[in-house]
């Protein structure tokens, strides 16, 4: 608010303070015969080629995440591969021990058994020549 002004004495300055500064660049309020301004209120403005660089780095990035993931997903199917390989030959050699064991046990059986106490040995037999 300014002072009226008499015409006697030296002329007072109209001093704003921080709050009706403010007050008048976010209401653009302006009372009348006070100079109106404006303040320019820096925008960010993105021109073209700054847009395209921006597009292609994000399409990098986006990128180089697929790929990282992609070889990574091939690194594991790799492993998973290759211990279901051991896992095969495994179950194989499992299944040819398990004959084995079985035919070893059968032989000590036969060899045991009541049925083969009362064989007779046999005795070679001389072919003629």
């Amino acid at each position: 608010m300014r002072p009226a002004s008499t015409g006697e004495g030296p002329k007072q300055k109209y001093k704003m303070t921080y709050s009706q500064s403010l007050s008048i660049q976010k209401n653009q309020v302006y009372r009348r015969g006070q100079n109106t301004y404006s303040i320019a209120r820096a925008t960010a403005k993105v021109g073209p080629v700054s847009t395209a660089v921006i597009v292609l780095t994000l399409v990098c990035l986006l990128g180089i995440v697929y790929l990282s993931q992609v070889t990574r997903t091939n690194t594991l199917g790799y492993s998973v591969s290759s211990l279901q390989q051991k896992e095969s030959d495994l179950r194989k050699e499992k299944a040819d021990l398990d004959v084995e064991a079985v035919r070893l046990q059968s032989i000590e059986k036969i060899k045991s058994s009541q049925v083969a106490g009362a064989l007779t040995p046999v005795k070679p037999s001389a072919y003629a020549n």
